[in-house]
């Protein structure tokens, strides 16, 4: 309710309000990131200002070596001369001590931060410190170059239900910044504290908005899926459904929605040049399904996992948990590991209402779409579990 007045015009009410505007000279970070490979890729072809990539370098390779070769990855194709002209790397993170002076003779007109520690736990303050922190060093930035700041966020901020607030079938909207159970994740509130952070921006001043994200999945249009596949939370559960081989009845319902991240980095940059009255969007699929319909398109794919009581399949659950050379496979499911615990919903009407009118409908994620991103996963040997069962 602190921020109310900020949040009051991300609703239908004021959708025909909607304007855009070129973002100009991009500062992006997590250029090398899923997400933020393919934003690079949309500025690349659909914006014509130069684009900043903050990178570190990684043992032996270069910022710019990393950038090349994670554009050939996912594209199979490398950056034209064109686009190398436009992009200039810095080399570093959020940690860098002179960023700043390294940017200061730089134009920048919009910031987009696509970088983020998606670990869910960790023992240290790594989390916060490039979640939280990393979000007020750009928030500074933004300010020195009057530049509009868009930060990346997740649709699971609301966090997990208690037994009031499902029975109320309650979600959030994008007028709409609460937690109702953080269950101790260490990642969620690091990116609601980061929310925090920029509302406080954007009321002393700076143009700033909020782009929260549903769950990233494979492109589109052939189903292509992050390199390092194991930081994807949800995937990560699903994945400890397929070590034991089993799911719960209890969620079969539960709704779900996957946005192909071509799509997601197509509605990011379309949504960052929007008016500065709105403040807050999720930019997710308009499309969902039940989890059972996730798990029947594994079994398809020759990925087995049975739905089964929840008596029987908590039972095998705990027993898993408790063996220390199987357990790491069951991370994905620590968040999530009681029958009556369900993630709040997020609401994208308004949304997806301003991205009709910018021309953008997302695709349509139907049973094809799903067969596909489990496939592509597949064939990286994501539910291979052999390395396990022989260490």
């Amino acid at each position: 309710s602190e921020f109310d007045d900020l949040l009051k015009y991300n609703t239908l009410a004021h959708a025909s309000e909607v304007k855009r505007e070129p973002l100009g000279d991009v500062f992006l970070t997590g250029s090398t990131g899923f997400l933020g490979i393919h934003v690079l890729r949309t500025l690349i072809t659909h914006e014509t200002g130069r684009i900043i990539c903050l990178i570190r370098r990684k043992h032996a390779m270069t910022a710019e070596k990393r950038l090349r070769h994670m554009f050939m990855y996912y594209f199979d194709e490398p950056l034209n001369e064109e686009a190398e002209k436009r992009i200039t790397v810095i080399s570093g993170d959020f940690s860098t001590p002179d960023l700043a002076e390294q940017l200061k003779d730089m134009n920048i007109d919009t910031i987009i931060n696509c970088a983020a520690d998606v670990r869910h736990y960790a023992a240290d303050s790594s989390i916060e410190r490039a979640n939280t922190e990393g979000v007020e060093k750009m928030i500074q930035i933004a300010k020195e170059h009057n530049a509009r700041m868009i930060q990346i966020s997740t649709t699971s901020i609301p966090g997990m239900h208690t037994e009031e607030s499902y029975s109320k079938r309650i979600r959030m909207h994008e007028n709409q910044l609460f937690v109702i159970d953080d269950m101790d994740n260490k990642y969620l509130l690091s990116k609601y504290a980061a929310e925090l952070k920029m509302l406080e921006a954007i009321r002393s001043g700076m143009r700033g908005k909020i782009i929260r994200v549903g769950n990233l999945m494979g492109r589109y249009s052939d189903g292509e899926f992050q390199i390092n596949s194991s930081t994807n939370a949800f995937m990560n559960a699903v994945r400890g459904f397929a070590a034991i081989g089993k799911c719960p009845l209890s969620h079969s319902t539960d709704p779900i929605s996957f946005s192909p991240i071509d799509s997601t980095a197509a509605a990011v940059v379309l949504l960052a040049g929007t008016n500065d009255q709105f403040t807050a969007f999720h930019a997710d699929s308009r499309f969902g399904f039940d989890e059972s319909q996730l798990i029947e398109a594994c079994n398809r794919c020759g990925v087995k996992i049975i739905p089964v009581d929840d008596t029987e399949y908590y039972e095998d659950y705990r027993r898993m948990l408790s063996d220390p050379e199987k357990n790491r496979l069951l991370t994905g499911l620590l968040t999530n590991d009681q029958p009556d615990k369900h993630m709040v919903e997020t609401d994208n009407t308004f949304t997806a209402n301003i991205l009709y009118r910018l021309g953008f409908a997302w695709p349509l994620t139907d049973y094809g779409y799903l067969e596909r991103a489990i496939h592509s996963l597949v064939t990286l040997d994501y539910f291979n579990f052999t390395d396990y069962e022989n260490s």
